[in-house]
């Protein structure tokens, strides 16, 4: 773990502060140390919150592996403290310290079957009940 602490960065936010604008690219994870944000989806200029995040809750983690656009809007709703990992940061550690590496691709890997999992089964009842509103 000491050897992850020097290429992290630490970042403080106030509430309100926009961390993450959906469609931006994102080059960045996010790990929160202390305070909240909200993930939240923008479409015909209705926002819709998809997800709370809290201490020990990280975003941004895809464009670690493959830099890309943001998918969501990610906003402090109180004062924040994070680490930050950037892609150039990451790359340097599966150069430098491959088995680091793979505990962090592991961890990333686990919360992406999760969140997956999770918009699945959104997924799946918006199905069901459409079908059931269809009759």
């Amino acid at each position: 773990m000491e050897t992850l602490v020097g290429f992290l960065q630490v970042e403080r936010a106030n509430p309100q502060r926009l961390l993450c604008k959906q469609g931006d690219v994102g080059d960045s994870a996010f790990l929160i140390l202390r305070g909240e944000a909200r993930v939240s989806y923008i479409t015909n200029g209705v926002e819709t919150m998809l997800a709370k995040l809290e201490a020990g809750d990280y975003f941004g983690e895809v464009c670690l592996v493959e830099p890309g656009v943001r998918s969501a809007d990610v906003k402090t709703t109180s004062e924040c403290l994070f680490l930050k990992l950037s892609h150039a940061a990451f790359q340097q550690i599966m150069e430098s310290h491959p088995n680091l590496a793979a505990r962090l691709l592991a961890a990333i890997i686990r919360m992406t079957a999760a969140r997956l999992r999770t918009t699945n089964k959104r997924f799946a009842d918006s199905m069901l009940m459409a079908r059931a509103w269809a009759k």
